[in-house]
């Protein structure tokens, strides 16, 4: 559902936060320490979070330490 709505409006902060946020909220569950498909929902967490970002400042204080913390850790 939350990949639909950023297909419909790409350009909607919320959409983008919240797809950011439930990726990352299963990702402990998916990966099972497999660091392929850990570095898939990285890339895609720090995406979302980036866009979301970039179409407001709304959840700039959850989004921007979240994505530095996983781009630095995976980096």
């Amino acid at each position: 559902a939350y990949k639909d709505v950023t297909n419909l409006l790409p350009e909607w902060e919320d959409g983008n936060f919240y797809l950011a946020k439930y990726y990352d909220k299963v990702m402990p569950m998916v990966t099972d320490n497999k660091m392929e498909k850990q570095g898939n929902l990285i890339r895609y967490i720090v995406t979302f979070f980036g866009k979301a970002l970039q179409f407001g400042n709304q959840y700039i204080y959850q989004a921007m330490p979240r994505m530095l913390s996983l781009w630095l850790d995976f980096g």
